[in-house]
């Protein structure tokens, strides 16, 4: 900055740094604003893309082209490492995560339920039992699952949830071998976003490691990056996959989204405000908790003191609680303490922590894992809320990887006869084919249950939606009701008047 400003000097009989004449004023400003450019506005204005700093920022560096080139390779790629910083380090953002993966996988994950029926109309229990043990023996046994071997349909479901949250996005590769299918989990910095170019085929281009068909933008094809082990680095080759053997779960901006952003985009600078008061108020308490000693001397003294030719005594520079000591002559001791509160961070925490609640999607207290303030209207208002969004996640979830990848497995079966059907039949199998998980958690469970039971008596829904809709399995429900029957005595049969008794269960 020095080195510009006298090599500006060399030009000018006057200092830039004393302006006075309008031109002076005009020459001032243009050289301060090409030092400040490269990290001030200047830099947000050229770039394109999101824009996630709102204190520098203003509103004529937002969004101003399409959504997919707004999205770009450097901004998306520099959001996702502020949103796996936040992760590890923010607490919100980590509870965040857990919210959401509990409430969309749950504990139990989200199984397939298959209910065809023959030709008399009656359910096939045979084939759709077949059908399910062959999925199980599949989904719970890692080996047979995953291509690390490290992780069952369960436990995949709440890892791909998780790189979504963070990532915006992952991709999912199904590997076809001659034992059946397995499942690996790509992170999405693996597709590259640096890669735009004209595709293979003259009716092909490649934006942002996607391949798509010009005429019906259809995804043909991904690139993937090669990944070196050793040195955890991503090397300049790609190699191209065939869209059949990925899965690309995202979420995105809008309808013509190629990629996905994180969850923490609308949040992520309110969430840095909050850490950055939380440790300026820290510091601020710890000031304030301290107490200070200064040693004055007295100046009257002073003569007196240079006088002295006897040995000085040494002056204490650090004190201790219930230290007693003899202070030097003409020496006093005087003590200061801060007693600035400065602004209250309650009301802030509390303002900004609504806010990101807010661009999360979720309420406050399920934010915090807190149930402070917490009344029964509230709490039901704020479950109802989430529930609803979980449900949009989960159907998301399910479009995206599990219905292709249960498609998937289910060809793969027949192709090995391990299923009595053919191929046309897998259409058949998946219409018929409810994904139920983790029933959604109630306020007042008993409420839900009595409403589930009127409707099940009025026959607005039928016995096999009430089990799915609290979570269960209504195949195996009745084989263990079908146990109880034969096991149970008169005795241990509930009354005919119990409120939740036979409507439900016998209809």
């Amino acid at each position: 900055m020095f080195n510009f400003i006298n090599r500006f000097r060399k030009k000018s009989n006057k200092s830039i740094l004393h302006p006075d004449t309008p031109k002076q004023h005009r020459q001032f400003r243009k050289a301060l604003s090409r030092i400040v450019s490269p990290v001030g506005t200047g830099f947000f204005k050229r770039a394109l893309g999101i824009n996630t700093n709102r204190i520098s920022g203003s509103s004529s560096d937002g969004i101003t082209a399409p959504i997919n080139r707004a999205i770009g390779a450097y901004q998306q790629q520099q959001v996702m490492f502020q949103a796996r910083d936040l992760v590890v380090n923010n607490p919100l953002a980590a509870n965040y995560i857990r919210v959401v993966t509990d409430g969309v996988v749950g504990s139990k994950g989200i199984n397939p339920t298959v209910s065809l029926v023959n030709r008399k109309g009656e359910l096939n229990i045979a084939l759709n039992k077949r059908i399910s043990d062959e999925w199980l023996k599949f989904a719970e046994n890692p080996q047979r699952f995953s291509l690390n071997k490290k992780f069952t349909f369960k436990q995949f479901l709440r890892e791909v949830s998780k790189a979504r949250i963070i990532d915006g996005e992952t991709f999912i590769r199904i590997h076809r071998f001659e034992e059946g299918i397995r499942v690996e989990i790509i992170p999405s910095e693996r597709v590259d976003r640096n890669l735009t170019k004209q595709g293979e085929e003259p009716d092909t281009v490649i934006y942002q490691g996607i391949e798509f068909d010009i005429d019906t933008n259809e995804v043909v094809a991904y690139w993937l990056r090669d990944f070196d082990i050793l040195t955890q680095t991503y090397s300049g080759t790609s190699q191209r996959i065939p869209a059949e053997e990925i899965l690309h779960h995202f979420d995105g901006v809008l309808p013509d989204s190629y990629r996905g952003v994180t969850d923490f985009l609308a949040s992520m600078n309110l969430m840095n405000h909050l850490n950055d008061f939380t440790f300026a108020s820290l510091v601020q308490k710890q000031i304030t908790a301290a107490s200070m000693t200064f040693l004055e001397r007295d100046k009257s003294q002073d003569s007196l003191l240079d006088d002295d030719e006897g040995e000085h005594q040494e002056i204490t520079q650090e004190m201790s609680p219930g230290l007693i000591m003899e202070l030097p002559a003409g020496y006093s001791a005087k003590s200061v303490t801060a007693n600035s509160n400065g602004d209250s961070y309650e009301s802030f925490a509390e303002a900004t922590i609504e806010q990101i609640a807010a661009g999360l999607g979720v309420y406050s207290n399920a934010l915090l894992n807190s149930t402070k303030n917490v009344n029964f209207s509230s709490a039901r208002f704020g479950q109802l809320q989430t529930n609803a969004r979980f449900a949009i996640l989960r159907d998301k979830l399910k479009e995206q990887v599990i219905i292709p990848l249960f498609e998937e497995f289910l060809r793969c079966c027949i192709d090995d006869d391990v299923l009595p059907l053919t191929q046309k039949a897998v259409d058949d199998v998946i219409f018929n084919t409810t994904f139920s998980g983790e029933g959604m958690k109630s306020v007042d469970p008993i409420k839900e249950y009595q409403a589930y039971e009127v409707a099940v008596r009025n026959k607005f829904m039928s016995r096999h939606e009430a089990i799915i809709a609290i979570g269960g399995d209504p195949q195996k429900v009745d084989e263990e009701i079908d146990a109880d029957t034969h096991t149970l005595t008169p005795e241990d049969i509930p009354p005919e008047n119990d409120s939740l008794n036979n409507d439900v269960i016998q209809q």
